[in-house]
């Protein structure tokens, strides 16, 4: 059990985390978020594409090898953290995950995408 108790105890860390950051959000706006959104295209793009197949096929090593290297080809979009991170959460790798959230957080404060 000292290992489930461990798990619970990361898992509602992070939660609590996220939790303030969302508050943080919730106190500044989302009035410009819009305005800040990227266009469609540009470096990184087909990779992402492929590490959201590659997510949704269940190959999440691959995915993440994926966005790692949309991140490379643009390091200051913050939607490929954002997919990263979905894809360590889904694999239970929280640290990874919460270092991509608050990556995504601190390219686009105002996008709502990097909190949920």
């Amino acid at each position: 059990m000292e290992t489930g108790e461990h798990h619970h105890m990361g898992t509602n860390r992070i939660l609590t985390i996220l939790g303030v950051a969302l508050l943080c959000f919730a106190q500044e706006g989302t009035s410009d978020a819009q305005t800040k959104k990227k266009a469609t295209g540009g470096a990184g793009m087909s990779e992402a594409a492929r590490g959201v197949q590659l997510a949704q096929q269940g190959a999440h090593e691959e995915a993440i090898a994926a966005f790692t290297k949309a991140i490379e080809a643009n390091p200051k979009d913050a939607r490929f953290y954002n997919d990263r991170g979905g894809v360590y959460l889904t694999i239970r790798r929280f640290k990874e995950a919460a270092e991509d959230f608050t990556k995504s957080i601190e390219l686009a404060p105002k996008d709502p995408n990097g909190y949920s």
